[in-house]
């Protein structure tokens, strides 16, 4: 059997349009959970794990929290993406 979909970009685009909060969950534990999403983000953005801090995939709650200098740099990587 063959499932054909959107690319991943594009469902993750659609995803924050709406803030799909069961999405971003699912989203998260396909990748191995919090902690590695905090593994990735970091170096997607060329900055220390620490300046990271997720507890889940869909960012709600306050202990989840991006150093000013994450967001700027994860910024600048999509604007040159």
């Amino acid at each position: 059997m063959r499932h054909r979909s959107l690319p991943l970009f594009k469902i993750l685009k659609r995803m924050n349009v709406h803030s799909n909060n069961a999405m971003a969950e699912m989203f998260t534990a396909a990748l191995g959970g919090p902690s590695r999403m905090v593994q990735q983000a970091a170096y997607a953005a060329s900055v220390p794990a620490e300046d990271v801090h997720l507890i889940n995939g869909s960012g709600l709650g306050p202990e989840n929290q991006l150093s000013a200098r994450t967001v700027c740099a994860s910024l600048a990587r999509s604007i040159a993406w």
